[in-house]
């Protein structure tokens, strides 16, 4: 029987993962419609493969050499044989109802995106930055007896957890890389950003479907160490990003507060935030950030005293690394 949906899976030497994320597809509930699984390896090892055939999903292996994750999800997408294609990473968790919910959402639509509603991933012994920042990055439950999906931000989709129909996908034109070896800047992030960026100025709809939960077992997130690292990281490669498509811009409000200061055009309220910015992100303030936040860890791990903490340390690592990758494109121009 011919694939309804084609679910693509791009993975490169996490075969445990990679098992734990095929258990919950092979888990969906009775009713769902028939779907294969295409997964590519990305130049790992010989155990992804392994994990891959152990499954009783109608699967396809293909393998590449080490290109990344977009050409990865293009390589899938081409192999595919379903009407709609759904992109997961190795590390998701998907519900019992999540590809009949997604399908559900893009079967009479071609010009939609679909992406499953994210729900936290607390495993036992999560740290305390684990579990509160889990729960702030979840998606809000809603009333389902209006609609059972809502539209949502550009800005919430990404590659881990993306759907569309397939002809959708050929005739938006597919992945493409927007930062990896730009100007120095290496990192083959933002390309979700960039497909739905495509698609909104085409007028098309992108939702969120409250029925596909799905868990994003995000081991950055593991500890505040970490995800300092990834928001210095991504910020830096948002400034490659911009430099390349300034249109992209209106969907990241976040670094409105990152650029750098203009007396005569900015309004006091953002002025004001840009100098707490700043402030936030000197070695002094932001090591004193941090222990405060270690310290409240364990005398009072409460998500309302945590989470603001959090965000002003995130954004402290946002800032540093937009200005730094601007530092680097001034320097390769």
């Amino acid at each position: 029987m011919r694939p309804s949906i084609s679910i693509i899976i791009p993975v490169h030497d996490r075969e445990r993962e990679l098992a734990r994320t095929l258990r919950g597809l092979e888990s969906q509930a009775p009713g769902a419609p028939p779907f294969e699984v295409v997964v590519v390896d990305d130049g790992g090892s010989e155990a992804v493969e392994l994990a891959a055939r152990t499954t009783d999903l109608n699967l396809r292996y293909l393998r590449q050499s080490n290109a990344g994750g977009v050409a990865a999800r293009n390589n899938g997408a081409h192999a595919a044989r379903g009407d709609v294609l759904i992109f997961l990473d190795d590390d998701m968790s998907v519900g019992r109802n999540y590809v009949a919910a997604i399908f559900a959402a893009l079967r009479d639509d071609q010009k939609r995106i679909a992406r499953g509603r994210t729900i936290p991933w607390c495993p036992p012994q999560s740290s305390v930055f684990a579990r509160t920042t889990h729960v702030f990055d979840a998606d809000p439950m809603a009333d389902m007896s209006r609609s059972p999906w809502r539209a949502s931000p550009v800005a919430c989709f990404t590659s881990n957890n993306f759907a569309l129909s397939a002809a959708g996908f050929a005739e938006v034109g597919g992945w493409r890389e927007v930062v990896q070896g730009m100007h120095g800047l290496n990192g083959g992030l933002w390309a979700d950003l960039e497909l739905a960026h495509r698609a909104d100025a085409l007028g098309w709809k992108l939702v969120t479907v409250y029925e596909a939960e799905v868990a994003h077992r995000d081991h950055v997130l593991e500890s505040l160490e970490t995800a300092r690292h990834r928001a210095e990281r991504m910020a830096m490669l948002a400034a490659a990003l911009l430099l390349e498509h300034e249109e992209i811009r209106v969907h990241l409000p976040m670094l409105d507060d990152k650029e750098p200061l203009r007396w005569r055009t900015d309004s006091p309220a953002l002025s004001a935030r840009k100098l707490a910015r700043i402030a936030s992100a000197s070695p002094p303030v932001l090591s004193t950030l941090v222990a405060v936040a270690h310290a409240l860890e364990h005398v009072a791990p409460r998500p309302g005293l945590l989470t603001p903490i959090y965000r002003w340390i995130l954004g402290a690592h946002h800032l540093r690394g937009y200005r730094l990758g601007a530092r680097k494109l001034e320097r390769s121009a």
